[in-house]
């Protein structure tokens, strides 16, 4: 008897434990990869008020690369897998995602969370033609910033101007 009594303590610690490390783990899955960090940093600094500011995707990559792509929530795996020239891993649904390739090979990309109806705050997004879900660019592109508001707050749009 005494043996199942001290069990139940020992249970309710590891579930008050298992609970406190997804708390922990969980808020960190809906952070910003390392580009869309730095990204994000850079344009709370320069993007104040009125004035336009421009990037360049490159100052925020610490590896090489000569090709990225930019593919928004509505692109499926085969409109990614079509432009990028491989059937690599990586794809998520419903998620906006940056990739990196260099001589065709992928190395690096980061996916973003979203919602499908809105712009969530923070977000940032690319311009891309209207008749496709991404858009491409070489590491000197520069891109104009535009702050937009939305139901849930700024977020913002880059628009390729080099």
């Amino acid at each position: 008897m005494s043996t199942q009594r001290g069990v139940g303590p020992i249970l309710r610690s590891c579930a008050c434990f298992f609970v406190l490390c997804l708390l922990i783990v969980l808020p960190g899955c809906e952070r910003p990869g390392k580009v869309e960090r730095g990204l994000l940093l850079q344009i709370r600094r320069s993007c104040v008020g009125p004035k336009s500011c421009s990037i360049r995707i490159r100052d925020f990559t610490a590896f090489d690369w000569d090709k990225a792509f930019y593919f928004n929530d509505a692109t499926t795996e085969e409109e990614r897998s079509s432009a990028l020239g491989t059937r690599e891993e990586g794809y998520w649904e419903f998620e906006d995602q940056l990739v990196f390739l260099k001589n065709g090979r992928v190395v690096y990309q980061e996916s973003e969370p979203t919602d499908i109806e809105k712009p969530i705050k923070d977000q940032i997004g690319f311009a891309a033609p209207e008749d496709r879900n991404f858009t491409s660019f070489a590491p000197d592109a520069v891109f104009a910033v535009s702050i937009e508001e939305g139901p849930n707050g700024s977020w913002f749009l880059l628009k390729q101007i080099q």
